[in-house]
């Protein structure tokens, strides 16, 4: 029995520890190494992350506890309480200990929600319960599917809910200055995705069983996996509805604003569309001119249901975030448009340089017929086909988006100075030259075996067949971008970026003022400002915007905004 007192009486010490540490905070400042309520940054980091470590033990212990309580008692067993147990006896006294300290820490010192550790837990513990909670909630969906109950599933469900929502209202309460809204463009991400992917899936499965039908039919019963897509759609839709729709569409246009919109909504609709569509053509093609493996249309469209569902799912999100950033000619472009626009354009641009690869090999097969066998090609007619398809689709794409960029370049030093463009350029040259110079390297050692008499048996077509068609088409991209790039060398010499030191209230948004006046902010806490007298960041914007000069010293105070030029 002496044994089993020891980790008890550990425990214990632990929980008195917390308690006595919360106690004496209480009564006075919590000095966890100088610096203030919090400490200093280095021991305020160290804090929040054991705060972020106990938030998990306790969740997980809390999980299994409750999970094993709602169980039937056919299932539970008493081992598995061991765990759980311990983790909940230690996870949740250091967590509730800690939080009350991090909540008086705030209280006492406005100009903590500032530091970054507060950023990095708050966003952190957000997408962890809600990442958590989002599993959580299809195992107990499968469960439901399969006719099954998993109390520990549910408990699951249920706890790190309730650790995403006490999450949420500190967050609302307490808003970092530093990453505000990262977890929500995040969370708005992964939930349209995961919408997007599970309506993906449940209508490529409809086509594809309409098409089955049609072609044997015989009618496929079986919906559990149309069951869970169902539920996918259910559950990433309230994740994307909750943080898009509810609280993102209407924020501050940030930069974050745009990568969300443009990244995740914008371009994953545009490239999940164009592959839709581009396979659904190469299944045109591949039947009406090609060598199709299926005996009837109906058995060699089966495959179609998937371009149809990519292609519809793609579109919808393409429209619908188009629609709500608007027209790029209506807005100040920023660098998440170029990032999309080169995204664009590079995406393009590896297609059509893959059709001119495919194409090169097929005249080399042509005159040497033997490499096809020997370089694992098939049915060169299907071969060409791809070819034909992919420079169908990434022609017109990449020819709309470059003459476009090219346009903006030549209007504009800016966007031709533009960091975005500058890294695409040099990344294109950097890219294709490497890959050229290994074909080239490549090109010469097959053509000196050949002359030395030292050849692997192929003929010399078939040995230089992929270094030429790699040294011709991504060669020539690369000279080409290389071109441009050596044409522009002289525009958008960038002015010196300016440079703004704020002093005011240490809760100021100074990554929003730093969007919205393009400059670098640094700020400075004002401690004789009262509580709430600071001025709104549209007078700061306001102020910042109709004074000149690349250094400004801006001075907000209880009732105006004053900023003066130095150097």
């Amino acid at each position: 029995m002496f044994p089993a007192v020891i980790p008890l009486a550990l425990l214990g010490l632990i929980v008195y520890g917390v308690v006595a540490l919360v106690r004496r905070g209480h009564d006075r400042d919590v000095d966890l190494g100088g610096g203030g309520p919090g400490g200093s940054p280095v021991k305020r980091l160290f804090v929040y992350a054991m705060l972020f470590v106990s938030m998990i033990v306790a969740a997980i212990g809390l999980s299994g506890v409750i999970g094993l309580a709602i169980s039937t008692a056919a299932s539970r067993r008493g081992a598995d309480l061991a765990a759980p147990l311990a983790m909940t006896i230690v996870g949740v006294p250091v967590f509730a200990g800690l939080a009350i300290w991090m909540w008086r820490t705030h209280a006492a010192d406005r100009k903590e929600r500032t530091s970054a550790g507060w950023a990095l837990y708050i966003n952190g513990a957000l997408l962890v319960a809600l990442g958590t909670a989002v599993a959580q909630a299809f195992t107990v969906a499968d469960g439901i599917v399969d006719g099954r109950w998993g109390g520990t599933d549910v408990a699951g469900l249920l706890v790190w809910s309730s650790v995403w929502i006490g999450h949420w209202v500190a967050w609302r309460r307490i808003p970092p200055t530093t990453m505000p809204r990262t977890h929500l463009w995040l969370a708005s991400g992964a939930g349209l995705w995961i919408m997007g992917g599970s309506l993906g899936f449940l209508i490529g499965n409809v086509a594809h069983r309409a098409f089955e039908a049609a072609d044997t039919a015989v009618a496929v019963s079986d919906g559990a996996d149309l069951q869970m897509a169902a539920a996918g759609v259910v559950i990433g839709g309230a994740v994307w509805a909750w943080h898009w729709l509810v609280n993102g569409r209407a924020a501050n246009r940030s930069e974050g604003w745009y990568a969300y919109v443009l990244l995740f909504g914008v371009l994953a609709g545009l490239i999940a569309a164009v592959a839709g569509a581009g396979f659904g053509l190469y299944l045109v093609l591949e039947w009406l001119f090609g060598s199709p493996e299926a005996a009837t249309a109906a058995a060699h469209f089966t495959d179609v249901s998937a371009a149809i569902a990519a292609t519809a799912v793609g579109l919808g999100s393409w429209w619908y975030h188009r629609t709500v950033v608007g027209p790029s000619a209506a807005r100040e472009r920023t660098e998440v448009d170029r990032i999309y626009d080169y995204l664009v354009s590079g995406v393009a641009l590896m297609t059509v340089a893959t059709a001119a690869v495919i194409l090169v090999l097929a005249v080399f097969e042509a005159i040497a017929p033997a490499s096809a066998t020997e370089t694992g090609g098939g049915d060169g007619v299907d071969t060409l086909l791809a070819a034909v398809t992919l420079l169908l689709v990434g022609i017109p794409m990449w020819v709309i988006t470059w003459r476009r960029l090219q346009g903006l370049a030549a209007a504009t030093e800016e966007e031709a100075g533009s960091t975005t463009r500058r890294t695409y350029l040099l990344g294109i040259f950097g890219i294709g030259g490497t890959v050229a110079f290994g074909a080239l390297i490549g090109l010469l050692v097959a053509v000196f075996r050949a002359m030395f008499g030292e050849g692997n048996g192929e003929s010399l077509a078939g040995e230089i067949d992929v270094p030429v068609a790699l040294l011709v088409t991504v060669g020539s991209g690369a000279l080409y971008h290389w071109l441009v790039y050596r044409a522009e060398r002289h525009l958008g010499a960038r002015t010196p970026e300016r440079d703004i030191l704020l002093v005011g209230d240490g809760v100021v948004d100074i990554a929003e003022i730093a969007t919205r006046v393009h400059a670098r902010v640094r700020l400075l806490h004002r401690l004789d400002l009262p509580t709430g007298a600071a001025p709104t960041t549209d007078a700061i914007v306001d102020a910042i915007v109709h004074t000149q000069g690349d250094h400004l010293l801006v001075l907000a105070e209880a009732n105006e905004v004053r900023v003066v030029p130095y150097e």
